[in-house]
Order: C-alpha cells, then structure tokens, then sequence
C-alpha cells in the first residue's frame, strides 16, 4: 500500500500491519524468546542485550517509521510478554501506551505522530494464546462515553492506566492475529490489550515505544542509558 493511504489508515484507525520482520531479524526471535524467558526482570532489554537491540532495530520496523513519518526518533522503553503453555491467562484489560506528552505536559489525544508504539509476535498470537486486543479509532480525542484524564501517567491513580470501557465500545473492539515473526504500527493512545487464553499454546511478544526527539522523556519513565536514538 502507498505511504499516503499507510498513513491515512494508520491515521483513522489507529494501528496498520502486520508486516513481516526482515530474514535476519527472524533468524534471532527464538534465541531471543529463550533470552526473554531467562530475565527476572524484561523490561528494556534493549539497553542491555544485544538481540533485543537487532530485533527491534529492525529495518522493517525503523523503515516503516521514516516512511510514515520521517527520522528523529528515540525508543525508550521495551517490555516483553511471556505466556506459558499449559496455564489460563486472565487477558490484559484495555490501556493505552501514551504515559507523557512532553515532560510534565498533559497528554494531547488528538497529537499524531510523536508518540508510536510497536507490538512484534516473537512466535504466533492468535486465539489459542490470546489475539492482540484493539479499539480503532481510540487514540483520538475522547472515546464517546469515557473522559480520558490528560495528567501523565506517575501523576493519575494506578486504577486509571485500565480505565472501565462503556459497552457501546466494547462491542467495537478487534481481536488481531500475529504471525509469528510479524509486528504492528500503532498511535500509542490507541486503546488495546489482549485477549483471554486458555493455555493451549504459549507465547512471547515484545513491545516498544517512540517519541520524536523533541519530547523530553520524564527521567521517572526512562533512565537515561535506557534512551537510545532509534531512527
């Protein structure tokens, strides 16, 4: 699809994909899956393991960004999701990834484009384990029915980060399958989350935001050897 219409739906509904990670990056998603599993703690292991940092590096990732909107962005956080085979897995209850504006500022829900989240299935995400779980069209102002509360995310209550969803909008929510080796581009106040599983299958996914580097990152986000320049 031409970058205008990518970027139109991207736009309009929030998220676009999935597309394919290039040979090499796949090539590294089982040992990386294996790495994941080993860590107490996942969250931005791209400032400190190298197939973090080659997976996410991607250039099918880095080159959709620069397609849809140009360079001068920086990746600042990782996280990694593991489900076991074997074990029921409640779901993740729908939230948004868009923690700060810029500093301290409040969140403005209808910016697009400095602030965009990635979600990459290390192996398969489909019904057996959980589809990825979206609201299209929620990263734009208020969502009818709900208020959204603009303060950034250390600022609001902890209950906030997985606000209640009116029934009119959970009628509307999209469950999404991801091949394995395969990862989403979407406007990080898209609302989303994942689905229940029963345990069927296990999986491992791996997310990651950007800001454009004009945004100051609050240092309770990130620390600074967490930052790195992204494209």
């Amino acid at each position: 699809m031409p970058s205008p219409e990518l970027r139109k739906r991207l736009d309009q509904h929030g998220l676009i994909g999935p597309f394919p990670l290039s040979a090499s990056a796949r090539d590294a998603l089982q040992p990386l899956i294996e790495a994941a599993a080993a860590e107490d703690n996942p969250r931005n292991l791209h400032a400190r393991l190298p197939l973090a940092q080659l997976v996410i590096s991607d250039a099918a990732i880095s080159g959709l960004v620069k397609q849809l909107f140009g360079s001068g962005y920086q990746l600042w956080r990782t996280n990694f999701f593991r489900r076991d085979p074997g074990a029921p897995h409640p779901g993740v209850a729908v939230h948004h990834d868009k923690h700060f504006q810029f500093g301290e500022a409040a969140i403005d829900f209808d910016e697009l484009g400095d602030h965009l989240s990635i979600v990459i299935g290390l192996d398969s995400i489909d019904a057996r384990n959980g589809c990825f779980l979206y609201l299209p069209g929620s990263h734009h102002g208020q969502p009818p029915g709900m208020v959204r509360d603009t303060r950034p995310f250390e600022q609001r209550p902890l209950e906030d980060h997985f606000p209640k969803i009116p029934p009119s909008l959970q009628n509307q929510l999209q469950e999404l399958a991801l091949p394995a080796g395969s990862f989403c581009l979407f406007h990080s106040a898209l609302l989303h989350g994942s689905s229940p599983s029963g345990g069927e299958a296990g999986r491992t996914s791996m997310v990651a935001r950007f800001v454009r580097s004009n945004c100051t990152i609050p240092a309770n986000c990130a620390e600074a050897h967490e930052i790195m320049d992204y494209c």
